[in-house]
């Protein structure tokens, strides 16, 4: 091989890994470039000072929602996980989660990417609808 191919190779690995370490996530940047809250920061540093499991069920308001600003996502420890996140899919279709993590604390949060509520919801307590 060309010795100045090969440094050109180099460099241009050496400048790849600098850039995608210097790189912005593009949820962080929007939460500082918009002044938007980091609402799944917002939620964690909510439940911090708690050890209990949790599942946060996410609701949008999908007219207001940017898509990039996601907050559904889990580690790949899935099981392990102390919160897990997941998409409401309305109070009935919710409470078949129940089966699976009755364990955890069930936590409803609703955004529009600028407002946050968060409740935490007696779900698995109560009766499945007839």
């Amino acid at each position: 091989m060309n010795p100045e191919l090969f440094l050109l190779f180099d460099a241009l690995a050496i400048a790849i890994a600098i850039a995608s370490c210097l790189a912005e996530a593009p949820s962080s940047a929007l939460y500082t470039r918009f002044g938007l809250p980091d609402a799944r920061k917002t939620v964690l540093q909510q439940l911090k000072a708690d050890p209990a499991r949790y599942v946060i069920l996410v609701s949008y308001d999908f007219e207001k929602h940017y898509p990039g600003a996601e907050l559904v996502h889990n580690g790949a420890e899935f099981g392990s996980e102390r919160v897990l996140w997941a998409r409401s899919k309305g109070r009935t279709n919710d409470l078949g989660l129940c089966t699976a993590y009755r364990e955890r604390t069930f936590v409803e949060v609703t955004t529009d990417d600028a407002n946050l509520s968060f409740q935490v919801l007696p779900l698995c307590s109560q009766p499945p609808a007839n």
